[in-house]
């Protein structure tokens, strides 16, 4: 019988395979592609261009509208500002007889 118990046999395999898993993933490059002017740039395609003037794939589509309001509505009431905001935003309004009151853009 070895003098070795079966649990330190076991243990010492791991710590083998542990040992070998770490040296092989330090040796091991950075698998990260970072393209800057001194390393030879990316492969042709790599980066996607504008489409021609006049020439539309549906790939380009126009950007989304924020949708805007300017009525801050509160719990007691409602009133209008000047300008627009995004809906949902915070606002304040200054109700006569309450004072100022904080909402929210709706309208």
């Amino acid at each position: 019988m070895s003098s070795i118990a079966p649990r330190a046999v076991v243990r010492l395999a791991q710590a083998a395979l542990g040992g070998l898993v770490l040296s092989l993933a330090a040796l091991s490059g950075a698998s990260a592609q970072y393209y800057s002017p001194g390393y030879g740039g990316p492969p042709p395609g790599y980066y996607r261009g504008g489409p021609p003037p006049g020439y539309d794939d549906g790939y380009y589509r126009p950007r989304r509208r924020v949708a805007a309001g300017n009525v801050c509505v509160t719990s007691r009431g409602a009133c209008e500002h000047g300008q627009f905001y995004p809906i949902g935003s915070g606002c304040v309004c200054f109700i006569p007889g309450v004072g100022k009151k904080r909402g929210a853009i709706r309208y």
